[in-house]
């Protein structure tokens, strides 16, 4: 994380920082992003940025803050105006993602930010889904312990963040069309929910 001296920096450096780090991640991915060109456009010298972060995942973790915040909003009020159904708040999640994603000033940074979250497998990959399964637990379950008598219903959950992250993939990483993805993601959500069915049943796999 950010260290307290950069928490303690007064708003409007605070801001030129984050819209350096912006601007840069939105140019390259963040694997080749260059604190020279950051601390250039911040205009602040390269030895304060060292004070300010301990190194590049800190600059992952200041540009992600917004989203986290967007994303926990919408995790809420998806899983209050579902009443928790686990499927519809994932569909509804997608839909979420899909458009911050459309509306972000920049395209091309949260892709790139989308990438790296992508990349982290050592961290379980996705940090968000991490943040939905922990709100889900929650809500479904408020005065137990995660795990407590539930490890289906856990797995359930993960089999449902997987789908959803997948459908996320193919969207922001593979150029895949989100009505075209979101269909295939609602089609997969049903089958989870209803069982494949018995050969020579018919299918009907519309809405979940």
């Amino acid at each position: 994380m950010p260290t307290q001296t950069y928490e303690h920096l007064p708003p409007e450096k605070k801001q030129r920082i984050l819209a350096a780090v912006c601007r840069e991640l939105a140019r390259v991915p963040f694997d080749q992003i260059s604190i020279n060109r950051i601390v250039q456009d911040a205009q602040i010298a390269r030895g304060s940025f060292y004070q300010y972060f301990s190194g590049k995942d800190d600059l992952f973790l200041l540009v992600t803050e917004d989203f986290a915040r967007y994303f926990d909003e919408r995790t809420r009020f998806r899983l209050k105006q579902h009443d928790g159904d686990p499927f519809l708040l994932i569909l509804g999640i997608f839909d979420d993602v899909c458009s911050y994603g459309k509306t972000s000033s920049d395209r091309q940074l949260f892709q790139n930010l989308f990438e790296q979250m992508r990349q982290r497998t050592d961290q379980k990959q996705k940090n968000f889904v991490t943040s939905l399964s922990k709100q889900y637990w929650q809500y479904q379950y408020p005065k137990e312990q995660k795990g407590n008598g539930h490890a289906k219903q856990h797995l359930a959950f993960e089999i449902l963040c997987d789908l959803l992250f997948s459908a996320l993939v193919r969207v922001w990483i593979q150029g895949a069309a989100v009505d075209e993805a979101r269909v295939q993601l609602e089609q997969k959500l049903w089958l989870v929910r209803h069982g494949i069915e018995r050969e020579g049943e018919q299918t009907d796999a519309g809405k979940i």
